[in-house]
């Protein structure tokens, strides 16, 4: 019977587009919801700012340039919080260095920023840089190691962040 045939197929159909729609709107709100929790840990850890004095973040924050391979030196002058790493070559035609600065902010109280620069070799010889930027997710990992009370704060802030993404349709 044709009539039920396409009443049939217009129903599978239906159901379909439907599950698709479902499909797609928790998908949205998975991303959403991510991108939310993303957002608010580089944003927190931006602004974050050490209740430790410098002498107390510095050394840490050079142990984790040197636990990813990265030989590290001090370019600052008198006591200033300044270092640079030599280039570390990363697969066959990448390299990166680091530049690390530890900023005083008050009494007994530090900010932290490593900056990321990368560079690719060109078939001619040479390097031409692909960019330099403010690495957030190393500068999240030792907000980890120093203040790991903190860390926590941030994540469990970012857990609610995520949930008020993924509940907006």
């Amino acid at each position: 019977n044709l009539t039920s045939m396409g009443t049939r197929y217009r129903l599978v159909r239906a159901a379909f587009l439907s599950l698709t729609l479902v499909s797609l709107l928790v998908g949205c709100a998975a991303i959403r919801g991510a991108t939310a929790r993303r957002k608010h840990i580089e944003d927190a850890t931006r602004g974050h700012v050490y209740n430790r004095p410098m002498g107390q973040v510095w050394g840490q924050a050079r142990q984790l340039l040197f636990e990813r391979g990265y030989t590290v030196r001090d370019t600052g002058e008198g006591g200033s919080h300044q270092a640079e790493t030599e280039w570390k070559q990363e697969g066959n035609d990448r390299r990166a260095r680091y530049l690390l600065s530890g900023i005083p902010a008050g009494d007994d109280k530090a900010q932290v920023q490593f900056t990321r620069a990368e560079e690719q070799h060109e078939k001619g010889g040479g390097w031409s840089t692909l960019g330099t930027e403010r690495d957030l997710d190393m500068e999240y990992e030792l907000i980890k190691r120093v203040e790991p009370e903190q860390a926590s704060v941030i994540e469990s802030d970012a857990d609610k962040a995520k949930a008020t993404a993924e509940s907006k349709s």
